[in-house]
């Protein structure tokens, strides 16, 4: 059974801290197509913005096996910026390395895409 659109699938608000600042960030599912696709929005009040849709980033995350493995995939839209892109594009190299670590620490075990969940 998929979780319901609307709201984040795990809770809303998103708890988080940065550079010492507890946040609470949110967010809206737009598109849940599993395995391939999430499009969410997301706004953080560490911006320092007001929480208002013109403010809301897209994030879109894009799933696609591969002979290898799985290519992840992630765009965000409306950034204000070409510092927030530059910043946003550390901000999910990072993401994507850690994954990268967290899943080739126990091949078979941590899939994307089908296959053993962790079992």
């Amino acid at each position: 059974m998929s979780p319901p659109l609307g709201k984040w699938a795990t809770r809303l608000p998103t708890p988080g801290e940065y550079h010492g600042t507890v946040y609470e960030d949110t967010g809206t599912v737009l598109v849940f197509d599993p395995p391939v696709r999430l499009q969410t929005t997301h706004f953080s009040p560490s911006s320092g913005l007001p929480d208002i849709p013109e403010n809301h980033h897209t994030v879109e995350y894009f799933l696609d096996p591969t002979p290898a493995g799985t290519t992840v995939t992630i765009t965000q839209g409306n950034n204000s910026s070409d510092d927030e892109v530059a910043s946003s594009t550390a901000t999910w190299q990072l993401v994507l390395g850690n994954l990268k670590e967290f899943l080739e620490s126990a091949p078979g075990k941590n899939t994307l895409l089908g296959g053993n969940q962790g079992g």
